[in-house]
């Protein structure tokens, strides 16, 4: 399993850089279990979809590195931790609309 981040994406020791994460898992943080916060998320996955999802405001990601040999440990928090919280799910066969602490379901268009 493996996640490609863009650099837009803020990843602590990463910037302007594409980081690659080979079998990424993460945990809460204490502090991301005491502030969760409801994130309101689109998919490609599920065009005209919004979700919101509440999601732990930080994490203890966790990553093989692209030569498989030593694992990441980086504590990420805001839209880092979202995306990748969201990332990883997918990977774990997860959709927003399955989600166990889904808040609320749009449909952008109206339509249902």
């Amino acid at each position: 399993e493996m996640i490609v981040l863009s650099p837009l994406v803020s990843i602590p020791n990463q910037a302007n850089r594409f980081t690659t994460l080979i079998n990424p898992c993460f945990e809460s943080t204490e502090k991301g279990k005491k502030n969760m916060v409801n994130s309101s998320e689109g998919c490609l996955s599920l065009p005209n979809m919004l979700c919101t999802i509440s999601r732990f405001s930080e994490i203890l990601l966790m990553a093989r590195q692209t030569n498989g040999s030593k694992v990441k440990k980086l504590v990420c928090s805001g839209l880092a931790a979202i995306v990748l919280q969201h990332e990883i799910d997918h990977l774990g066969g997860i959709i927003m609309t399955k989600h166990p602490r889904l808040v609320k379901i749009e449909n952008k268009t109206g339509k249902i």
